[in-house]
């Protein structure tokens, strides 16, 4: 049916996703993936670019776990001052809406109590930033390999 060639191209297909859903440690790119979307604050990810993001060290403390160091850099779009300004239009704008109950301006506002927080956290890490500043990081990861794949099992000490 598939002749001589098609069925070495098939084995060999079969042998590359046999290996891949095998692998003994995630990969960068899966490893890049995963702590992106976990560690980075979605509230915060429209301010803050990360580039250059890559694994320098790793190891195996058990079985189905992984250890990995990375190193990253962490790029403001915005400064502090222009992203509390925005949190504060955005708290005022909460506060004086028409039609809005008591109880969607109280959520609304332990929404911007909680952002607030989050971006004096900023500050205390990375001190009052301008657009543009950019940060180099390192940090350790952990991951542990579920019936799903590799899954982050601790974030990065310095997420966003």
């Amino acid at each position: 049916m598939f002749g001589r060639g098609g069925v070495r191209i098939f084995g060999a297909f079969c042998l590359v996703a046999a290996l891949t859903a095998c692998a003994r440690t995630p990969s960068e790119g899966e490893i890049r993936r995963l702590v992106l979307a976990e560690a980075i604050d979605q509230d915060l990810a429209q301010f803050v670019e990360i580039s250059e993001f890559r694994k320098t060290n790793g190891y195996e403390p058990g079985s189905n776990s992984y250890v990995a160091d990375i190193q990253y850099k962490v790029t403001f779009r915005k400064s502090f001052a222009e992203m509390a300004a925005d949190l504060e239009k955005e708290a005022a704008a909460a506060n004086s809406a028409a039609g809005r109950s008591n109880a969607e301006r109280a959520v609304a506002g332990a929404a911007n109590a909680v952002a607030g927080i989050g971006l004096l956290a900023l500050a205390f890490q990375y001190g009052e930033f301008q657009a543009g500043d950019s940060f180099e990081r390192s940090d350790r990861v952990s991951f542990i390999k579920t019936e799903n794949g590799w899954q982050l099992s601790s974030k990065p000490h310095g997420a966003l």
